[in-house]
């Protein structure tokens, strides 16, 4: 089995402080058909992934991509599982095994409140 893909985003505190408040704008702004509407040329440029993986130490591949736009962090992990994989002979293994970790609870957890924590971590 491979190991999961974990895929991070790290924001900086930077820009907040210098962060100038935007003005509203006025009516005289905002035009009065959608296509009046003027948008500037995007301009994109795809990363390059070598530059942003790394692999830990328990073989673990993370892709680490620094913007400082924002304080925020935000972590997403992308693992390889569901019912994609099952094999022919196992159908719903997937879905039972959902469902047991979410009404299993832990060692000092009730299933009840895992479940709660796990809500909210997922939202």
């Amino acid at each position: 089995m491979k190991a999961p893909l974990l895929v991070m985003s790290l924001l900086g505190a930077s820009a907040i402080a210098s962060a100038q408040p935007m003005a509203s704008p006025s009516s005289a702004d905002i035009p009065t058909r959608p296509e009046a509407l003027v948008y500037d040329e995007l301009s994109f440029a795809v990363p390059d992934g070598n530059t942003l993986r790394h692999e830990l130490e328990n073989g673990i591949i993370a892709y680490v991509a620094p913007d400082h736009t924002f304080p925020l962090v935000e972590i997403r992990l992308l693992l390889r599982q569901g019912s994609y994989l099952e094999p022919n002979d196992k159908i719903g293994l997937a879905s039972l095994t959902g469902s047991m970790m979410r009404s299993g609870g832990t060692e000092k957890m009730e299933p009840a409140v895992f479940d709660e924590e796990a809500e909210f971590l997922a939202a």
